[in-house]
């Protein structure tokens, strides 16, 4: 890979240490999954049939969906000329924009998705308001922190 542009072996690193955040996240998952089972079976934890298939089946998906990136990302590294295409559609700053304008009315749908189930919420259970405001504040405060390390980075 040293035939690689400077830009090139940039991005080469950027995917490498994406890999290893997958591969970190696929052993969180795993034992999250042996964390469930050795819970339900030998703990005695009781849950219901329905969350553990359903946990179950969310912790597989994960798995195989980072195993996915991983492969991709191993193939479009040993390619040059796949990683100079990759790098130049990904940079680019135009689909950046897309991407943050994306993030943004995600994160704007959320806040008014979780403030409509607070209000809503408290006429179901209290508990449903609790958890509603609770990620509102985590998303605040998530936000507020990330603001500030990227207003002091800059």
């Amino acid at each position: 890979m040293s035939k690689l542009s400077k830009a090139d072996q940039h991005y080469f690193n950027r995917l490498k240490r994406k890999n290893l955040w997958y591969v970190a996240a696929i052993i969180f998952v795993v034992l999250c999954t042996l964390f469930l089972y050795f819970g339900t079976n030998w703990l005695e934890i009781k849950v219901s049939n329905h969350t553990v298939d359903f946990l179950t089946g969310m912790f597989s998906t994960l798995t195989i969906l980072l195993i996915v990136y991983i492969i991709r990302n191993r193939r479009v590294m040993n390619q040059p000329q796949l990683l100079r295409k990759q790098r130049i559609t990904v940079m680019d700053e135009r689909n950046q924009e897309i991407i943050n304008r994306a993030c943004r009315l995600a994160a704007y749908g959320l806040n008014i998705c979780l403030i409509l189930l607070s209000v809503v919420g408290s006429f179901v259970h209290p508990l449903m308001t609790q958890l509603s405001v609770g990620l509102l504040y985590v998303f605040v405060l998530i936000y507020a922190i990330s603001y500030f390390y990227y207003k002091k980075k800059n």
